[in-house]
């Protein structure tokens, strides 16, 4: 163990009771162990104004069974803040070849600074219960090569861009490529599936975190944004206050993303105004492809496989709360492909599903709106099963194709208190050319004026094979945390929005 204090003295051994002055000369005496033995930097109370960021690299690496980490003693308050306007307070800068490995940074507040940290070329690294206070920049960074980075417990408020992101090297891509990029064609594609070097972000998570309050300087930025990355897991957080997005996620690489028990509103609140609580942009490398018209059949027939050339696994939200108000609770659009949005409940700006292929949206509740299609290829292979949702009608966006539409849509229950029986959904079925056994009957919710859109047993949606929804899951669960997180404003749920313009909530 390492101590360090701001009453203490560097020329001190470094003790409990003669800790040192500064965490770069804790982090130099224990660089001396690094590896060989698990070893603890313990910060004391105060707070440490850094002249330049501390700086982890492969040196400082520990193992998994000899650790590197750096902690607030016994949770007293530490702050670390930045002298001279640091881009990051703490960097861990490694490389694919020499990661940065096993290093955590644990009960620490970040405070008043350009951003918190900045983690390259790292393997198992963690940020655990820290509070990112007003930092200017992303709470956050995640660039580049990384493997297995997690970001737990933490309290991320105000930032000036992003609260989490990660993002990978454009280069990565078999397309780097700008969004109005028009020179690719069926020509000029590179046919070999997946990434190109491995220096993304990978296999990385963000658990039962609470993150509001981002983007007061950038517009663009999100709690949690995900761009030319695989398999990033975001879960158990409450996610809030945002200009655009709650989740956003971009450059159509390379799947495998899981979104699961989060609670994500209050967006779209400003300059990215028509951004969902959840949002994605498939921008892959067969966006707007010149040269193939996959409404084709032959067409498709010869090259349906190039639609998943990036989008290789599927991403995953489930079991997650909505809400926006100025946009759709969740948008998979421009491109999106590979996904599966299942037992999700919505509370206003319904589903929408934009130019792609493969999404499935399935025992979905959309509360006081509905299924917003748009743009959609004759073989897009979507699909909308087993959902409740309270418009009788599909709200399309335009550009959509003659019936039938997708791949199977049927099943679905449109709500409407007090019904008598069931009819069938047959709006729904002039629209889609499909919905042959979805029907129109009261839902039987079990509390929606709390907040609980379970059905009660004997509900029609039971017998079209709709699952129940866990209504007490969403969002963080940290005890401290929990107790001073938002929840959404709950929806007075209406009986008839025929009459509502919804698909342009």
């Amino acid at each position: 163990m390492v101590f360090v204090a701001i009453t203490g003295n560097d020329a001190n051994p470094g003790t409990l009771e003669r800790p040192f002055a500064t965490l770069q000369r804790a982090q130099e005496e224990a660089r001396k162990s690094a590896g060989r033995e698990a070893i603890t930097i313990f910060a004391r109370e105060g707070t440490y104004t850094l002249p330049e960021p501390l700086v982890f690299t492969a040196e400082d690496s520990g193992t998994k069974a000899a650790p590197m980490t750096l902690e607030a003693y016994q949770q007293e308050q530490v702050v670390v803040r930045g002298g001279n306007g640091l881009k990051y307070l703490v960097e861990l800068r490694g490389a694919e070849q020499a990661p940065v490995r096993f290093i955590s940074l644990k009960g620490l507040t970040f405070r008043h600074d350009a951003g918190a940290l900045f983690a390259t070329g790292t393997e198992d690294c963690s940020l655990e219960d820290c509070f990112m206070d007003r930092v200017g920049g992303d709470g956050v960074r995640v660039h580049h090569y990384n493997r297995r980075l997690t970001v737990r417990g933490c309290h991320i408020a105000g930032t000036g861009a992003n609260g989490v992101v990660f993002a990978g090297d454009r280069e990565a891509s078999r397309l780097p490529r700008v969004e109005d990029e028009a020179s690719l064609s069926l020509e000029t594609l590179d046919p070999t599936p997946g990434t190109k070097t491995p220096n993304f972000p990978e296999d990385c998570l963000v658990e039962d975190c609470l993150i509001y309050g981002s983007g007061r300087v950038e517009k663009q930025a999100a709690p949690v944004q995900i761009g030319f990355s695989r398999s990033i897991t975001v879960r158990h957080c409450s996610l809030y206050d945002a200009p655009g997005a709650g989740v956003a996620v971009s450059g159509g690489c390379w799947g495998g993303h899981v979104v699961e028990f989060c609670d994500v509103f209050d967006t779209g609140r400003e300059a990215a105004a028509g951004s969902g609580a959840f949002t994605a942009h498939g921008h892959d490398r067969t966006w707007r492809l010149k040269g193939l018209d996959l409404n084709d059949d032959q067409a498709w027939a010869d090259h349906s496989e190039v639609v998943l050339l990036d989008a290789r696994r599927p991403v995953v939200l489930r079991y997650n709360r909505w809400r926006c108000d100025y946009g759709p609770d969740i948008d998979a659009g421009e491109g999106s492909k590979n996904f599966h949005i299942y037992c999700n409940l919505c509370l206003n700006g319904g589903i929408r599903v934009r130019e792609g292929f493969y999404r499935a949206v399935e025992n979905n509740v959309i509360v006081n709106n509905g299924f917003q299609p748009l743009a959609w290829c004759r073989h897009s292979a979507d699909v909308f099963l087993r959902n409740i949702t309270w418009t009788d009608h599909y709200l399309p966006g335009g550009d959509m194709p003659d019936a039938p539409w997708g791949w199977e849509l049927d099943y679905n229950l449109v709500h409407r208190k007090g019904a008598k029986g069931m009819r069938p959904a047959t709006k729904l079925a002039g629209q889609s050319g499909h919905d042959e056994h979805s029907i129109i009957a009261d839902a039987r919710f079990a509390d929606p004026a709390g907040g609980d859109f379970t059905v009660k047993a004997g509900s029609p949606a039971l017998a079209l094979g709709f699952v129940n929804i866990p209504m007490d899951r969403f969002g963080v669960r940290k005890p401290g945390l929990r107790a001073i997180a938002r929840t959404p404003a709950l929806p007075e749920a209406t009986t008839d929005t025929t009459s509502k313009n919804l698909a342009q909530k």
